[in-house]
This record gives structure tokens, C-alpha cells and sequence, in this order.
């Protein structure tokens, strides 16, 4: 995965302009625009991230001020001489951190490590060794389940990822990406597995199943859910 982008829409120079005091927002939503239109597996990439909300203050000035001093904190790392998931490895931090204080929600997007751990290495018992080996997370949440079976494995850059995310789909793709793992070896769908479960034309003869419902999250089966003919191998998952 790779994408072209102008010198001035670097992270070099946001980082230079952060230090100058000349940081502007415009330039980083430009930088944005710029990589998803590059390539479709890049398509709508940070279309959750908004550099216009008030809660980073009022005002063009201000909202570019708050970005800037994030930007300052970052800087302060040395990101370019450094192991390859060092991103990645940080972004899960991030994101875990953030599920702490959030509370009993953040079930619906993240899997804490020693929960994530005993589940892979449950499901994984017996094909340390494979090549190829496929795992479906059916309700991935930012994917950190799915990327956990990296560490268990002999070959882990041919490990193929299979999931679907209603909610943070995006911060799945950008975990995936982070953690460096190619297009090829990637099968993410934004959709709710409640309501339209993996495409039965697509592979499904997968190596390995991981999930954690989201279990806080609100449904009902007023629409008929039970009664399509889809689900009716299923049990009913209840908190």
C-alpha cells in the first residue's frame, strides 16, 4: 500500500509548521482529501475524523492551535528510526486507554489484551505453523482481536484477515494499516453482522473464528430478525 502525496502535505512539514506556529488545519483535511482519492483501498479513510469541530475550540485558529499541540507531542518521538509497528503498537495503546475511561461501551470496539490473548491462543492451538492462516472476526471492532494471532504464529505476514465492523470500520482499516498488513492479505466489510451476516459467496471456510459481541450494544428483533430464514442455525446471544 503506498500512496503520492506533495512535500508540503507530509508529516515532516505539518511537524515544522506545528513547531513555527504556522500549522493550519486546511493542510492536513487537504492531506486527507488527497490519500483517500489516491487509491480505493484508501477510500473514505478518515471520513470520522473532524478537524472542524467545535470541541477542538472556536475558530479557525484555535481548531488549528489544538491539532498543532498534538502534533508538538508527537514530534517529540522518533518515528522515523524506529520499529515498523511502533505506529501500530501505539495506536492499540490509544485505544485502549481510551476503552478504559470510556467504561462498559467500549466492549463494542475493543477486546482487552489478556481477554484477547486467551481467545487466540485457544483458536489457534495446533496451526502455529500454517501458512496462509485465515481468521474471521465478525464483529471486529478495531481490529485488534484479529491482529493479536500475530504474535502466535511462525509466518505471520501470510496471515489472511477477514472481518466485519459496523461502528469503527474505519479504525479497523487503520489498525491493519499501522500494523503493516498489505491489501492482499485483508477482507474488511463495513455492515452489521446482526443484520446481514458474511456474504455466503465470498470465503468462509476460515482457519479460525475470534469474536467478543458487543454485548452493550442495543438490539432488537422487532424487524423479524429471528424469523430470517439466514439466522435460524443461530442461537440468541443475550447480555
Amino acid at each position: 500500500f503506498h500512496y503520492v502525496i506533495e512535500p508540503e502535505l507530509t508529516y515532516t512539514s505539518f511537524a515544522q509548521a506545528a513547531n513555527d506556529n504556522s500549522f493550519n488545519r486546511e493542510q492536513l483535511q487537504k492531506a486527507f482529501n488527497n490519500i483517500e482519492q489516491s487509491d480505493e483501498i484508501f477510500a473514505d479513510l478518515f471520513a470520522d475524523i473532524d478537524l472542524y469541530s467545535n470541541r477542538l475550540g472556536t475558530g479557525d485558529q484555535k481548531q488549528s492551535d489544538t491539532v498543532a499541540s498534538l502534533i508538538k507531542e508527537i514530534d517529540k518521538a522518533d518515528l522515523l528510526n524506529t520499529d515498523a509497528e511502533i505506529l501500530g503498537n501505539a495506536y492499540e495503546f490509544l485505544i485502549g486507554q481510551f476503552a478504559s475511561e470510556t467504561g462498559k461501551k467500549a466492549g463494542e470496539f475493543y477486546t482487552p489484551q489478556p481477554v484477547s490473548k486467551i481467545l487466540t491462543k485457544i483458536a489457534i492451538n495446533g496451526q502455529e505453523d500454517k501458512r496462509g492462516l485465515s481468521i474471521y472476526d465478525p464483529c471486529m471492532g478495531s481490529g485488534s482481536l484479529l491482529l493479536n494471532a500475530k504474535k502466535y504464529v511462525k509466518y505471520p505476514e501470510y496471515i489472511k484477515y477477514y472481518g466485519q465492523e459496523l461502528n469503527t470500520y474505519n479504525l479497523a482499516r487503520m489498525n491493519m494499516f499501522l500494523h503493516g498488513v498489505v491489501p492482499a492479505n485483508q477482507k474488511l466489510h463495513h455492515g452489521d453482522t446482526l443484520d446481514a451476516d458474511w456474504p455466503t459467496d465470498e470465503e468462509t471456510d476460515f482457519n479460525m473464528v475470534l469474536m467478543n459481541p458487543p454485548y452493550s450494544a442495543k438490539w432488537s428483533a422487532a424487524k423479524g430478525f429471528l424469523q430470517d430464514e439466514r439466522f435460524s442455525d443461530y442461537g440468541v446471544l443475550a447480555p
